[in-house]
């Protein structure tokens, strides 16, 4: 009997090691494949994509941000249907980190404001805003300041009607 408790207590203690050691390494993952899109980023900020594609093959594939730096290469690339289909599925998410969310958001934005779809672009804006706020940073004013500029010249380029349809049936005056 006691040697039975003996192996119980010693088979969970195993479990539960191996549990945080694996744990550990999706975590180390994460972080590495973080580095890796944000080394990205930078190439693309240079007009370097055969950087930007070193980058990416340095991610794991299945990675969400393997898929979110496919997708900022893909706009880059103008390719506006490829880089919708990588990132709208990505709002889902959970583990993103603030600055691949605001990233993912700010792709997203752009995407839809080329394809002329203010209403979206606009919600993807208001997401990075809700990000930003979320995000403690030196350089968050500055980033806080463009996003405001781009959500006024979004607003500002709309008829009075257009702003009405998006306000919806709000009855505040």
């Amino acid at each position: 009997m006691t040697n039975n408790l003996i192996n119980i207590i010693l088979a969970t203690c195993l479990l539960f090691s191996s549990l945080n050691l694996a744990a550990a390494q999706i975590s180390t993952s994460n972080r590495q494949a973080e580095a890796q899109l944000l080394v990205g980023e930078t190439c693309l900020k240079e007009a370097n994509t055969a950087c930007a594609m070193t980058a990416l093959a340095k991610i794991p594939s299945n990675s969400p941000y393997a898929k979110l730096l496919q997708g900022e290469i893909a706009y880059y690339n103008q390719a506006l249907d490829q880089t919708l289909q990588l990132l709208l599925p990505l709002q889902a998410e959970a583990h993103f980190t603030s600055g691949a969310k605001i990233s993912l958001h700010q792709h997203l934005a752009k995407a839809f404001a080329q394809l002329q779809d203010t209403e979206q672009a606009l919600i993807h804006l208001l997401e990075v805003d809700i990000a930003l706020a979320k995000t403690p940073s030196s350089q968050q004013k500055d980033v806080t300041a463009l996003n405001h500029k781009q959500i006024w010249d979004l607003l500002s380029k709309l008829s009075q009607i257009e702003l009405v349809a998006i306000r919806g049936n709000n009855t505040d005056d």
